[in-house]
């Protein structure tokens, strides 16, 4: 596998995250890989090829994963902006792809970012909140009432 190759980096992580009866013991949702194919980045990977897009070890690591409830975690709940942000908030890394990258700005100066960085709230919502994790997608208006 080259590490380049990303389509072959989510493969290989499916191929155990996918299997009910390894992830069984660590009680850990079986649906992951396909829910990240139904995804913006998942559709940009699977459809497009796209090798810009953020796959499994973008969010979680390599060598250094850790339980999304460590602090230490990139998943953990005051990281996720930051985790977000390395290609997001890139101007350079975005060109192309028509989205603003205020948007982790704009989110620390909001009453959420207050919450979760200032007072350590961390039921504040952040990006995954609403664009989902793996099956991350645009919010639409109907999800600002959840």
């Amino acid at each position: 596998m080259r590490p380049d190759n990303k389509k072959a980096i989510a493969e290989l992580c499916a191929s155990c995250h996918s299997d009910v009866r390894k992830m069984n013991p660590y009680g850990l949702p079986t649906d992951q890989f396909e829910r990240y194919k139904t995804s913006k980045h998942g559709e940009q990977l699977f459809g497009q090829n796209d090798q810009k897009v953020a796959t499994c070890t973008d969010c979680h690591g390599v060598h250094d994963i850790l339980k999304a409830k460590s602090p230490q975690a990139r998943t953990y709940a005051t990281n996720i902006p930051s985790t977000c942000g390395k290609c997001h908030a890139n101007a350079d890394y975005m060109k192309g792809y028509s989205i603003p990258t205020d948007q982790v700005s704009k989110w620390k100066s909001s009453v959420h970012g207050d919450a979760m960085l200032k007072n350590q709230d961390l039921s504040a919502p952040t990006c995954n909140d609403c664009h989902g994790n793996h099956g991350a997608t645009p919010p639409s208006i109907a999800s600002v009432a959840n």
